[in-house]
Order: structure tokens, then sequence, then C-alpha cells
């Protein structure tokens, strides 16, 4: 399969032109009432909405340390809890739904198969962002004995782009 501008998920707007046909056919608001899916779309449309909602307090959270509400001990305590369960509960469902839905989805609707296998890409990419967040986060912490000017610049490292609703985290360089 070839790597054009509209399979890469930080160089895409959206879904290709041949994978549209879906949403029109499918758009999420009728997930939940479907007949055959609609359990399985409850629960994940509810994952994911909690993995936004845990980015947006990740990301509150860093704002607040920056902006001196919270100390760095405190910002410490509270952050790296979050972000590990963050970073698991994300590895864990990325991990069931590119070996275990995936398969099934794309098994049961050939013209799927190259829509999975773009979800199972951008899996890729978002957990190399996630893994350099969690380095960033590591590299913040071990800054909690330096000045307080470090510690607020490695917070700001921990800073996250603001992302379209259906894509997860990617970390933006430190300002």
């Amino acid at each position: 399969m070839g790597e054009g501008a509209d399979f890469l998920l930080l160089e895409r707007a959206g879904l290709p032109d041949d994978l549209r046909w879906l949403t029109e056919k499918y758009p999420r608001e009728v997930w939940q009432a479907h007949s055959n899916i609609h359990v399985i779309a409850t629960m994940w449309l509810q994952r994911h909405d909690m993995f936004r909602e845990l980015g947006g307090m990740l990301t509150k959270g860093i704002g607040d340390y920056r902006e001196g509400r919270l100390t760095a001990p405190e910002f410490a305590g509270w952050f790296a809890p979050r972000l590990n369960h963050f970073l698991g509960h994300l590895d864990g469902h990325h991990n069931v739904e590119d070996h275990h839905y995936f398969p099934v989805f794309a098994k049961a609707e050939t013209r799927l198969k190259r829509g999975f296998e773009i979800l199972d890409a951008d899996h890729h990419t978002i957990h190399e962002g996630l893994e350099r967040n969690a380095e960033t986060a590591n590299a913040f912490i071990r800054t909690l004995q330096d000045s307080e000017d470090k510690q607020r610049f490695a917070a700001g490292c921990l800073c996250r782009r603001e992302q379209p609703a259906d894509r997860d985290a990617d970390p933006a360089p430190c300002r």
C-alpha cells in the first residue's frame, strides 16, 4: 500500500475520498442506535470520549502549573499517575482495536480493509508521539531539583497541540 498524502495521519485532513462513503452511510450519530453494533459502538465512543477528556485534563494541569497555580511537587504528584493511566489505557485500547476489532470488521466488509490499515498506521504515529510525551514528562520530573525557571520550561515542553476531535495527542515542540 502506498503512503500518499491522503494516507499519513499528520498530512491528511480527513478520510481519503474512497472511504468517505462509510461516514455518509453510517454517520457517527447513528452508531449507538444501530441494531448490530450499538453495544460495541457505545463502548467504543465512550472510550474515545474518555481519552479526549483525560487529554484535556492533562493539558489543563500543565497550564495550571505553568501559570503558578500548582507547585512543582504538587504538579508532579498530580500529573504522573494521570499520564501513566492515559498512556497505558490508550496503548491497550489501540491493541484491542488493531488485533481484534479491525480484523473482524475488515473481514465482514472487505471495502473497510484500507480504512483499518490507515487506522493501524495512525496508531503507530500516535504511539511515537506518546513515547516522546512520556520521555518529555520523565525529563520534567528530573528537573524538580532544578530552578523554578528550568522546571517551568520543562513543563512547557509537555504542552501538546490541540487536536481535531478524531485524533489523539501529538506533542508540540518546546517553546
